[in-house]
């Protein structure tokens, strides 16, 4: 009896390595999609990217000094005034509070001025600076601050304490830096930007509750 499974030898020169009988099989499978895809076409070179026609939003707006190897620029046309708390259990965070409160805790808000700063990465913030004082030795430190700020009208300016002459040191960039790059908002949002997610305006607040005693 014949064995029907028995096909012979293979012909003369035919390869029936393993391997051999893999690249055959995928010789006669249909290209994959993958294989399809041209990688090149599909780049995209950086000068087609269009980054000139996107713009960051501004979604928050600190209220802050400079820090101390911060280059900034101020506008003094943008300024106002307005009372703060600092909240000594979280690093002198600074708070707006509602006039209602004010008069809770008067000994615990002070006058600030807001002064619209940006740096030369185009980080806008509110810096904040103690008002002159109408009597009294004027604060050497308020004094540098303001001198600061108001030369930053003009110039790239920096600023960095000087504990031994109890002032702060101020710097004018030599190198061009280029024009300040100020948000589009008008002053009005930018103020609120800052001010909501800052704001306290109830007793029940819990930074007033501490500072009454009664939490």
């Amino acid at each position: 009896m014949n064995d029907n499974n028995d096909s012979g030898p293979p012909p003369d020169g035919e390869d029936t390595t393993p391997a051999a009988a893999m690249a055959a099989s995928a010789a006669a499978t249909p290209p994959r999609l993958m294989d399809s895809i041209d990688l090149d076409a599909m780049y995209i070179a950086q000068d087609e990217l269009g980054q000139g026609d996107l713009e960051e939003v501004l979604t928050e707006v600190p209220v802050r000094k400079p820090k101390a190897q911060e280059w900034v620029r101020t506008r003094w046309d943008r300024t106002t005034r307005m009372y703060l708390l600092k909240d000594a259990n979280d690093r002198d965070r600074p708070y707006f509070v509602s006039p209602a409160v004010q008069k809770l805790i008067p000994k615990e808000v002070t006058v600030w001025d807001l002064i619209a700063s940006v740096n030369i990465s185009g980080v806008f913030f509110l810096w904040m600076i103690r008002p002159p004082e109408a009597s009294g030795t004027p604060n050497s430190w308020n004094v540098s601050a303001r001198a600061a700020a108001i030369a930053a009208k003009d110039a790239w300016v920096r600023m960095s304490s000087d504990q031994a002459t109890g002032r702060y040191t101020v710097m004018k960039a030599t190198a061009d830096f280029g024009e300040p790059k100020w948000p589009t908002l008008d002053f009005k949002e930018l103020l609120l930007m800052a001010i909501a997610p800052n704001y306290i305006d109830s007793a029940d607040h819990p930074i007033v509750q501490r500072l009454l005693g009664k939490k």
